[in-house]
């Protein structure tokens, strides 16, 4: 089983307000991995996914 580190930043709770508003959560993955994710309206997401150590 491969593992991953992310790094997801996602809008925060007052982002369809605020445009600068974001969470950036780390967490260690695997390929069983799912999320579910806040989008704010015209809001968007990035992720980093690195080999994990």
């Amino acid at each position: 089983m491969f593992s991953h580190k992310i790094t997801l930043y996602q809008d925060g709770i007052n982002a369809d307000r605020i445009a600068i508003d974001y969470r950036q959560t780390r967490e260690i993955v695997d390929n069983h991995f799912r999320k579910k994710i806040y989008l704010a309206p015209g809001g968007g997401i990035a992720i980093i996914l690195k080999p994990a150590d």
